[in-house]
C-alpha cells in the first residue's frame, strides 16, 4: 500500500468517520429526493437517482474493502491490481474515491493530468521490479484506463482490444461516476466518450522490456 495515499495514511477510526459521513449526506440526499419526488407525484423516479447515488458511492466502500481482503492491490496510487482466479494480469487506474483523495484544491488541471499519468507510470515501473513479471513472462496484461494514450501504450507493447459487452454496459452504468472523475482531473465539467476509455492488452515480458522507455517517460513529464 502507497504510503502517501491520504485515505489510507488515517487512523481506522478516522476512515470509519468519513465513511459514515458519506452515509449520512447520502441519506439525507435520498429523503430529501424522495419527499419531493413524493409530492410532485413522480416518486418512480426516486429509483434512478439511487442507481446513479450508488454509482458514485460505490468506489469509497467498494476500494477499501476490497484492499483489505486482498482483492486489490495498489502499486502506486493511480495504478491497481485486480486479483482473480484468471490468467490475466488485470489493472485499473484510479477510480473516483482515488482522485477525491490524491488531488488538491490547488492544483491545476496540468498538474492533476500529470500527477495521475506519473503515478501510472511509476505503478508500471513497481510492475516490471516485481518477480511476479519475470516468474511468468507470458502473462497477459490488461489495463483500461482513460489518462494512458495509445501511442504510448503501444510503445510499451500494448495494443488497444475491443471491450466486451458487459464492460461496455458497466462504463455506461457508471458514466456519472466517469464524468465526475474526468471533471476532477480537468478541474472543469467534462463529458466523457466511452469510446475515448481504451482496454489495452500486452505481456509482462514486453512491459519488463520497456522499462527503460517507462522510467525516461515519467523522467520528461516530471
Amino acid at each position: 500500500m502507497p504510503d502517501a495515499h491520504p485515505f489510507f495514511a488515517l487512523p481506522s477510526s478516522a476512515q470509519h468517520i468519513f465513511i459514515g459521513k458519506l452515509v449520512a449526506v447520502s441519506g439525507v440526499i435520498v429523503v430529501a429526493a424522495g419527499t419531493l419526488f413524493y409530492w410532485a407525484g413522480v416518486l418512480p423516479l426516486l429509483l434512478p437517482l439511487l442507481a446513479i447515488l450508488l454509482s458514485i458511492i460505490a468506489p469509497f466502500f467498494d476500494v477499501p474493502s476490497l484492499v483489505k481482503n486482498k482483492k486489490l492491490t495498489y502499486v502506486s496510487n493511480f495504478l491497481l491490481i485486480e486479483h482473480t482466479r484468471g490468467t490475466v494480469l488485470t489493472l485499473h487506474t484510479a477510480t473516483l474515491f482515488d482522485y477525491y483523495f490524491l488531488f488538491t484544491a490547488d492544483m491545476n488541471a496540468r498538474e492533476r493530468k500529470k500527477r495521475a499519468l506519473t503515478g501510472i507510470l511509476d505503478g508500471l515501473i513497481t510492475l516490471c521490479n516485481d518477480q511476479i513479471l519475470s516468474a511468468t513472462p507470458e502473462q497477459t496484461v490488461r489495463l483500461t484506463t482513460f489518462v494512458l494514450n495509445e501511442r504510448t501504450a503501444n510503445k510499451l507493447g500494448m495494443r488497444e482490444v475491443s471491450k466486451d459487452y458487459l464492460q461496455t454496459f458497466i462504463l455506461y452504468y457508471n458514466y456519472i461516476n466517469l464524468t465526475m472523475c474526468q471533471s476532477l482531473l480537468n478541474k472543469r465539467l467534462s463529458l466523457p466518450s466511452v469510446k475515448n476509455i481504451k482496454t489495452y492488452e500486452g505481456s509482462t515480458r514486453l512491459l519488463a522490456e520497456n522499462k527503460a522507455y517507462l522510467m525516461q517517460l515519467k523522467t520528461r513529464i516530471a
